[in-house]
């Protein structure tokens, strides 16, 4: 009977004691608190800090930071490179169309239009491409062929 009062919570020093205890979690949510602003503060002093120090100047403007790809990105690049897979076996006269889900299509639409992908992570082989405004198409310019990627 102990050992269930103990458990459902029924022992009357169990108030004293999580209040003890809310206010050493307290204490210790503090010092952590503490020991980050510290650790923040010496990091922010050191040489390889982001903030400008003496003799290092701000990173020039017409450098561009490429960063990684997000989930999304990665997706619809893989999309283009299964399109330019495919396109040799359905091209003629130098046009090429080549279908991909709903899904899929949308998520090369957001790749290429939506996202401000860096040109440097869209494949090589594209030359050029556009979003065809008269139907649901993605015009991809190649080296020796023009590709509409629709939807099915």
């Amino acid at each position: 009977m102990l050992q269930l009062a103990r458990i459902s919570g029924a022992s009357p020093r169990n108030g004293q004691v999580r209040r003890r205890d809310i206010r050493q979690r307290g204490e210790v949510r503090s010092a952590r608190s503490a020991n980050l602003r510290d650790a923040q503060a010496s990091h922010l002093a050191t040489e390889g800090s982001h903030l400008p120090t003496e003799g290092r100047p701000f990173r020039e403007q017409s450098e561009r930071v490429i960063l990684d790809p997000n989930l999304h990105q990665k997706q619809g690049i893989n999309h283009l490179n299964r399109v330019l897979g495919w396109y040799p076996f359905v091209a003629e006269d130098g046009k090429a169309v080549v279908h991909l889900s709903p899904e899929d299509w949308q998520v090369v639409a957001d790749t290429l239009f939506a996202m401000n992908t860096p040109r440097e992570l869209v494949p090589d082989a594209i030359r050029d491409y556009r979003l065809d405004k008269g139907r649901p198409a993605i015009e991809l310019t190649t080296e020796d062929c023009v590709i509409a990627v629709e939807p099915f």
